[in-house]
């Protein structure tokens, strides 16, 4: 069968989504309510959300997504966010009153056969901070930093909501999380949900792994909450063009601003682990392990975002030598590198997954964000892969390969079903603090121990060593343990047909 192009694919998706789809429609919190928790946006306004709801006792909750007003200095940070200030990024006042959001927040059940009538919810995304920052003073901007951002304006116009720097702004990231959450409690059936699944894309993915130990605090004890972060898994990784661990060090100087790690606005369990180092907490390849609530892991192995920012190759890989997005395509050594980040990738989310019950769909596609459609029309891949990527499972129980849709139902339904969830969270919360018990005991890092004893679990299952060159393998036996459910695409890009290749612009003459 002839691949569709990605502008093509993007099209068709786009005209499924609009023509079937209900839209979500927007929501500002009241001022005053706003207030009783401390919530704002970057810009001082209440935080808001987009909703549909329909079955009164089940809930998605997704997070928006949008990277972070970061930088390597203090100043850098404080510029970046009052710049997002000026748009809807760090705003509730520039919203449209609905949008579709597609994928797992589709309505259609030709697209979301399994969750299409649960009550929605996709919050907004306003703090720059993946809902983490907690700062109670605004941070001032000074009239320098201001006097730069409106020129940029005024020479940019297009790109700002207003052209008019803040004078302050507000880093209340958890604050407005726990506004919007006790809000629906209050005006919908959320205060009385049985089942609640909490996901999010990008840096809304990064909201969920650093909250989704602190939310369920927020439910009643009977909620079955899980996890479902996408595009989130960010690497620790070396940026090439930088010369320097440039990710890392936008998290450090930002989090002193944020107050996230101040304010034990991350893991507990992580921040405890990593006390001289809190900053890892931040990175999931240091925090995942140490999440009691289950989740699933939603990534790709070639984060397109990653690879684009953090790796920062200046390069994307292409099908016949042809720039991408006005972007050149990778030469032999930059594929080489390229090819050893699907490692580093696989390799750090190995510990996560020795945990009881956390599941994972790692594809390998160059994508970013998947399971959701509202982004997909941007040039390169990117919110289009909820049920569209598959991949094999080697010995499958139920058919020869899955996508993302199949795989999260599969794992989700094995986690809640016949009474199965306080079980699995007191075996997750046990193991857990099992590691951090031989930490103590032997000063070894707590991720060394569960990429140990992940491949030991593999063994025993399989009763033989069961590696892909020492990395994760695909388990699909929802029957014989809850969750047990990790779906690893073993083919190494570009193989995977399904994925929707970039497509190339013409050589410029």
């Amino acid at each position: 069968m002839k691949l569709l192009s990605l502008l093509s694919l993007t099209a068709l998706l786009c005209n499924i989504v609009t023509s079937q789809n209900i839209p979500l429609t927007f929501n500002v919190i009241p001022q005053s309510f706003a207030n009783n928790y401390g919530a704002a946006c970057l810009d001082g306004s209440p935080p808001g959300y987009y909703t549909h709801l329909s079955d009164p006792s089940k809930f998605i909750i997704f997070i928006e997504g949008g990277g972070w007003c970061f930088d390597t200095t203090s100043q850098g940070v404080i510029s970046n966010c009052a710049g997002r200030a000026m748009g809807g990024g760090g705003s509730s006042k520039y919203n449209g009153g609905s949008m579709i959001v597609g994928g797992m927040l589709s309505t259609d059940p030709t697209i979301n056969p399994y969750f299409y009538n649960y009550s929605m919810v996709f919050i907004h995304y306003c703090d720059g901070t993946s809902h983490s920052s907690n700062a109670t003073a605004p941070v001032p901007v000074s009239a320098e930093i201001r006097q730069e951002l409106e020129k940029q304006a005024h020479a940019n116009p297009k790109e700002y909501q207003t052209l008019t720097a803040p004078s302050q702004i507000y880093f209340r990231g958890r604050a407005n999380l726990i506004a919007v959450i006790e809000y629906l409690k209050l005006n919908t059936t959320l205060g009385t949900a049985t089942d609640v699944i909490l996901s999010g894309g990008s840096a809304g993915a990064t909201s969920t792994y650093l909250a989704l130990d602190f939310v369920p605090s927020l439910f009643s004890s009977n909620v079955r909450l899980v996890g479902a972060p996408d595009a989130g898994f960010f690497l620790d990784a070396y940026n090439v063009a930088q010369n320097s661990m440039w990710y890392r060090t936008c998290f450090q100087a930002a989090d002193p601003l944020w107050n996230s790690t101040g304010s034990n606005s991350l893991n507990s369990n992580c921040l405890k682990m990593y006390s001289n180092e809190t900053w890892k907490c931040f990175l999931q390849q240091y925090n995942a392990i140490n999440i009691e609530t289950p989740y699933i892991i939603l990534n790709s192995a070639y984060d397109m975002w990653q690879i684009l920012n953090d790796l920062q190759l200046g390069c994307v890989p292409s099908m016949n030598g042809q720039p991408v997005a006005g972007i050149q395509p990778c030469n032999t050594t930059q594929m080489e590198t390229y090819q050893n980040y699907r490692t580093s990738q696989l390799q750090a989310v190995a510990p996560a997954l020795s945990v009881p019950s956390t599941g994972a769909f790692i594809d390998s596609c160059f994508v970013h964000e998947t399971n959701v459609d509202y982004c997909s029309s941007q040039s390169l891949p990117n919110c289009i892969g909820w049920n569209i990527y598959n991949v094999s499972i080697p010995n499958p129980i139920v058919q020869t390969s899955v996508n993302m849709d199949e795989t999260f139902y599969t794992w989700y339904n094995s986690v809640v079903s016949n009474n199965q969830y306080p079980i699995i969270k007191e075996q997750r919360k046990q193991l857990i603090q099992s590691y951090m018990k031989l930490v103590q005991s032997t000063g070894r890092d707590i991720n060394d121990i569960g990429y140990e004893m992940y491949f030991k679990r593999q063994q025993e299952k399989n009763g033989h060593q069961s590696t892909i060159d020492n990395l994760p393998t695909t388990i699909y036996e929802p029957m014989v343990e809850g969750g047990s459910v990790q779906v690893i695409d073993s083919a190494v890009y570009p193989a995977n047909p399904s994925c929707p290749f970039p497509t190339p612009h013409p050589a410029p003459k």
